[in-house]
């Protein structure tokens, strides 16, 4: 009975690093699901890095904050569109040009 509790203890010890049950967070590895939300955060941290260092004045990062929580709120339009599981190819070109456009937030 020792020998049973020191191999199924051993067992779950190895399976996060053998890494049996699959990805952790599968949603995530879908390009669709979450690709524009993480662009958008990391444009909002490197505005919020800009404001800090003075890069960007408060006027600044208050419009592209606005503009950027404007595409966000398109996407999660499109993700109640589409039954909330995925927004389409052209979905997410559309609010790629979006974030990608003159007006708003250009990358670092």
């Amino acid at each position: 009975m020792k020998k049973m509790k020191i191999l199924a203890l051993t067992a779950c010890l190895l399976c996060p690093v053998l890494d049996w049950a699959g990805p952790r967070n599968p949603v995530t590895q879908n390009s669709n699901q979450h690709g524009i939300n993480l662009q958008i955060r990391e444009r909002m941290a490197q505005i919020r890095k800009g404001l800090k260092s003075g890069r960007l004045t408060r006027g600044q990062a208050k419009t592209e904050m606005a503009s950027l929580k404007d595409i966000r709120r398109q996407e999660l339009e499109y993700f109640r569109q589409n039954g909330r599981k995925e927004i389409t190819l052209d979905q997410k070109n559309q609010l790629q040009q979006q974030l990608g456009q003159p007006g708003s937030p250009a990358k670092n």
